[in-house]
């Protein structure tokens, strides 16, 4: 994990080039290609923290990915304590027409991270929350 190391940019000839900061490699960005060098792409999606606005505990019964169902698998976990500490990752298949996890116990305030690594597309929208405030 780090960052971008492509500083420049150029569209020419139909083509979206960018070249290294340090090996002055010249990289093609394509629409159906989802490694790097070879490698896989870590993509990360991290959500603000959700209260619902009370401080009241809350229970998430369910969480759909929402998007593109284009296949591979992805993994959810979330903190509770502004980003200190995680749960466990769970596993969620994207091919799936319900790509959700169940049973995603309670809290009163959660943040949730989305992760894929894989050589295929992902296309994530938004994670639909399922949530009830306890009584």
């Amino acid at each position: 994990e780090t960052y971008f190391k492509y500083t420049k940019y150029v569209y020419s000839d139909g083509r979206d080039l960018v070249l290294h900061e340090s090996t002055g490699e010249l990289c093609e960005i394509t629409e159906s290609v989802y490694s790097d060098s070879g490698n896989p792409i870590n993509f990360v999606a991290r959500t603000g923290k959700i209260d619902g606005d009370t401080v009241e505990r809350k229970t998430n019964s369910q969480i759909n990915v929402i998007g593109n169902k284009t296949g591979g698998l992805a993994m959810i976990r979330w903190s509770n304590d502004d980003y200190s500490t995680y749960s466990t990752f769970r596993t969620v298949n994207l091919s799936s027409e319900q790509a959700r996890l169940t049973r995603c116990g309670s809290f009163r305030r959660r943040s949730y991270e989305l992760r894929h690594v894989g050589n295929s597309p992902v296309q994530a929208v938004a994670l639909e929350l399922e949530i009830s405030q306890e009584k």
